[in-house]
């Protein structure tokens, strides 16, 4: 019973009596008629949320489908294959110089799609497969390791770029050409014959040569008897290309290099042992010719290098008077590799070194983005952003080829904001400069990263809008009714400075102006009001709402009883909505208040205390006590103008309270002690058990705690009658 609650919280010579043991129902937990109801719970829906890849990819050779094309199964979130039809995977490479055709499928009635005509156009080598679901968002599944091979043979290309020839000598270098597929691929295919044939007559020597088990195919031996511009068009099957040859008279100088160029080479930086070169003539015999050109050429490029991308710098000498040119400050730029040089005098025949020269990376000249940045993240809390994945920073030479240095200082500086921030690169020349972006606003931010002697780096970060963090919610005062007055809304609060607006979601109960001031109109009901804060430079708009509750009557109003509502529920309850206690006192006689007892001292009636059952409480009384005159007894028979006997009760403990704690609004004339309907069970060692009644203390030392007490039930107390509506 909830009055014996209430006695652990006052001064009483009950014994204590300690709380029963819990115990856990084993029998309930060991017995199978007993249904798991977490067991049996319905499982969500399955939906394909991730991709397996059932058959992988084997035997790619260039422009030619797959021997075994690939099988991806759709999976659901259990990670079980799902059904689903029409769904289409996309395969993708992350090699730029390769080209996927044929790279769709659409999944069948098994959520299996089975590609069919797969196939690689591109550079041989290592390569892996990623497929993806477009429209389903899912992360992509990767292949294991495919090698590209070479394909078909779709071309003959020429590596040699013949120069002037003498008339009736063999040609002063070999023509090297070999077989390439459609990806730009060498073929390695042997005994494949290419012929060689001239657009003059005279062309002699070894014509029809086969490949070797590299592709390649070298012409050793040619001659050409006639001077002029002659096509020498090479021919394999189907495939042909052609050169064009100056071939001059047999006087013209030759050149012997005396001085082999370095094999070893920076890039764009002048040779550590330049090339020097004799002029002879016809017999091998020296030249003392002053003042002759020499120009140096590119005769063989790296993989991947070409004119268009590399050249040398300083690439002429002239002769002194001995014919000897000794060239200064030559040097290669380009991309790095083995390249061979060739040196040709004016209206000569060019002369090839024999000597590789290895190409490595220059110095650091430019910045480049390694790895892209992911997309900035928002710290709302703390009003920064970030990026999970910062930029990484390579360093390039002159020619864009990669510089492997150590310990090179990279920093960044973002435009509006400070500190700056640095890295060192490591011995991959990579630098990872974490940033964190700060400021008044969000949009674009630019990134400029600078290293000694390099140029700069700018990068375009585009910073999201934060989320507000709201720190104060919007809240309304409760107790509002009809009759009250307007009043101001306390504005909500968060990190932005953006401007709170209020709207009404019933303007017929409530409207409030964008000012936050609420005007009730008359009638009874709940309104949302909504706080939307207008959208910063850096924050995003943010809402908060809260209920107001229109109620008929507010604390403090007059009731339809005629007393004063002291009491007002959230909702609707059980019992009505509103307390109101007497306009006066139980009294005898013109202005004089009278004390009763609580009665039937020794019966237990088994009252509540709770808010809402002072009524029920009271009929209990006057049902086991007949007693008249009672404290129960004059509240029921209390009445007024508005509202007769038998509609008035003496309150419950709880509704005693909230009368002392709302006396003001009443009319804050009260005496001392007042009874309430509530009853607890006492013990007195003489008599045994007896009952007694609570009673509040409004006297003025009591005003700040409203305390509650239990009395003797023959004690005399005021009473104070409350009406519920």
């Amino acid at each position: 019973m909830s009055a014996l609650a209430a006695k652990g919280d006052l001064p009483s010579t009950t014994p204590a009596t300690p709380d029963a043991p819990i115990v856990a129902d084993n029998a309930v937990l060991a017995d199978p008629a007993v249904i798991d109801t977490a067991a049996t719970q319905t499982l969500a829906p399955a939906v394909p949320t991730a991709l397996s890849l059932k058959t992988q990819p084997s035997g790619g050779a260039n422009a030619v489908a797959l021997e075994t094309q690939p099988v991806v199964q759709l999976l659901d979130q259990r990670g079980a294959s799902i059904s689903t039809a029409g769904i289409t995977i996309t395969a993708v490479s992350g090699r730029t110089d390769v080209v996927l055709s044929g790279n769709t499928a659409v999944t069948d009635a098994t959520g299996r799609a089975i590609f069919k005509t797969l196939s690689l156009t591109g550079i041989m080598g290592d390569i892996t497969l990623t497929f993806t679901a477009p429209l389903l968002g899912l992360e992509g599944v990767t292949s294991g390791n495919l090698v590209l091979a070479a394909g078909a043979a779709t071309a003959l290309v020429s590596d040699t770029k013949l120069g002037a020839v003498a008339a009736g000598q063999q040609f002063n270098q070999f023509h090297k050409l070999h077989l390439q597929d459609s990806g730009g691929n060498v073929v390695a295919l042997s005994g494949r014959n290419v012929v060689v044939s001239s657009s003059t007559e005279g062309l002699s020597g070894t014509t029809t040569v086969p490949t070797a088990k590299d592709g390649y195919v070298l012409f050793k031996n040619l001659m050409l008897t006639q001077t002029g511009t002659t096509t020498l068009t090479f021919t394999s099957g189907d495939l042909s290309t052609t050169s064009i040859v100056e071939v001059k008279s047999g006087d013209l100088q030759s050149l012997e290099i005396t001085t082999q160029p370095s094999e070893v080479a920076i890039n764009a930086v002048a040779l550590g042992v330049q090339p020097v070169v004799q002029l002879l003539d016809a017999k091998g015999n020296n030249v003392t010719t002053a003042g002759f050109r020499v120009t140096a050429t590119i005769t063989q490029f790296p993989v991947g290098a070409a004119a268009t991308n590399s050249t040398l710098l300083n690439p002429t000498a002239r002769t002194n008077a001995q014919g000897v040119a000794t060239f200064t400050g030559l040097a290669i730029a380009g991309l790095i590799g083995d390249y061979k040089l060739g040196f040709t005098p004016d209206n000569g025949v060019t002369q090839p070194s024999d000597k590789t020269v290895t190409l490595s990376a220059g110095e650091p000249k430019k910045l480049i983005v390694f790895t892209a940045p992911s997309s900035p993240e928002g710290n709302s809390t703390a009003g920064t952003w970030s990026l999970t994945q910062s930029l990484v920073i390579g360093l390039r030479d002159i020619s864009n080829n990669p510089v492997t240095k150590n310990g090179v200082t990279v920093t960044a500086t973002v435009t509006g904001q400070d500190p700056t921030f640095s890295a060192r690169t490591d011995a991959d020349g990579k630098a990872e400069i974490p940033i964190t972006f700060n400021g008044a606003s969000a949009g674009l931010r630019t990134i400029t990263y600078k290293a000694s002697n390099v140029n700069d780096l700018t990068v375009g970060i585009t910073l999201p809008l934060l989320t507000p963090v709201v720190t104060r919610a919007l809240t309304v005062p409760a107790g509002k009714s009809i009759t009250s007055q307007a009043f101001p809304l306390t504005a909500p609060m968060s990190n932005s400075n953006g401007a709170w607006t209020y709207t009404s979601s019933a303007t017929t109960i409530a409207t409030v102006s964008t000012a936050g001031i609420v005007t009730i109109h008359g009638l009874v009901g709940t309104v949302t009001i909504t706080a939307t804060q207008l959208a910063t430079p850096k924050y995003e708009s943010a809402t908060t709402t809260a209920e107001l509750d229109v109620a008929r009557y507010s604390v403090g109003d007059v009731g339809p009883g005629g007393g004063k509502v002291f009491y007002v529920a959230a909702t609707p309850q059980y019992w009505g909505r509103y307390l109101e206690a007497a306009p006066t006192d139980y009294k005898v006689g013109t202005d004089v208040r009278t004390m009763v007892p609580w009665g039937c001292q020794g019966t237990f009636m088994g009252t509540d205390t709770a808010i809402g059952t002072g009524k029920a409480n009271t009929s209990a009384i006057l049902t086991n006590c007949k007693t008249p005159g009672i404290a129960a007894d004059v509240a029921n028979k209390y009445s007024t103008r508005t509202a007769v006997a038998g509609q008035w009760y003496l309150p419950s403990k709880d509704e005693l309270y909230e009368m002392w704690a709302n006396r003001a609004a009443i009319d804050g004339s009260f005496p001392t002690w007042y009874w309430s309907s509530s009853e607890v069970l006492q013990y007195e060692f003489v008599n045994g058990n007896w009952t007694g009644g609570y009673y509040s203390d409004f006297s003025s030392y009591q005003t700040l705690s409203g305390w509650q007490f239990t009395n003797d039930k023959n004690s005399p107390l005021y009473v104070r009658p409350v009406r519920a509506s």
